[in-house]
């Protein structure tokens, strides 16, 4: 069993949005974490989860727009390790 640690510094384009990382291994995905992003400062999400095997895996971050929100997620630095 594997647990890996995930921390993403993130920003908005504009006002502020929640955001999830979610990995996809084998087809199945898995919350890995989730915070509210906002434009004029960053925003630190910090996570993980437990996989069962290793292997290659897919990241992705959900990001939940609004009208009067963000046009785009603005930065991303990932940071990882495993245990």
């Amino acid at each position: 069993m594997y647990f890996v640690f995930l921390v993403a510094w993130l920003q908005v384009s504009k006002g502020k949005a929640p955001v999830k990382a979610v990995f996809k291994k084998n087809g199945e995905y898995k919350l890995a974490g989730s915070v509210v992003a906002e434009s004029k400062c960053w925003s630190m999400l910090k996570g993980g989860l437990t996989v069962d095997e290793s292997g290659p895996a897919e990241l992705y971050f959900e990001v939940y727009f609004s009208v009067n929100c963000c046009q785009f997620l603005r930065s991303v630095n990932l940071f990882f390790s495993h245990a």
